[in-house]
């Protein structure tokens, strides 16, 4: 079974260079254009890894994040961000973030770091 993959991101552009990325990865992948849309798409259907990027309008990466981990979900979320400054960081890890990754990233640096929480993720217990 293929694994999945949310791409959460109000970018059109990002979701398309993800998206092209991890299906010819063999991996299934769903897509929302912001946060409140990812945070009702998870009711229905997790992802084994999240994308999110944090500057979205309405429901922004890091209040999508929160509300993910508040719900109790525990898959690995990735922010997808073009700020790299440390204060940013340490929030993102702070309200559950998984990893981090800047803006541009190459295909294989995206990849490594998705293979990396799949196998992560699958030594941890799963939600109930």
């Amino acid at each position: 079974m293929k694994q999945t993959i949310m791409i959460v991101d109000d970018s059109k552009v990002n979701r398309d260079y993800l998206g092209a990325i991890f299906e010819a990865n063999n991996f299934a992948v769903l897509e929302a254009g912001r946060g409140g849309e990812a945070l009702e798409m998870i009711e229905i259907t997790q992802p084994d890894v999240m994308i999110l990027d944090l500057n979205m309008p309405g429901i922004g990466g890091l209040e999508t994040l929160r509300s993910i981990r508040a719900k109790g979900f525990n898959f690995p979320v990735i922010i997808f961000t073009s700020d790299n400054r440390e204060e940013i960081k340490h929030r993102c890890m702070q309200a559950g973030a998984t990893e981090m990754l800047f803006k541009p990233s190459k295909p294989n640096q995206i990849l490594s770091l998705i293979h990396k929480c799949i196998v992560s993720s699958s030594d941890s217990p799963a939600k109930i």
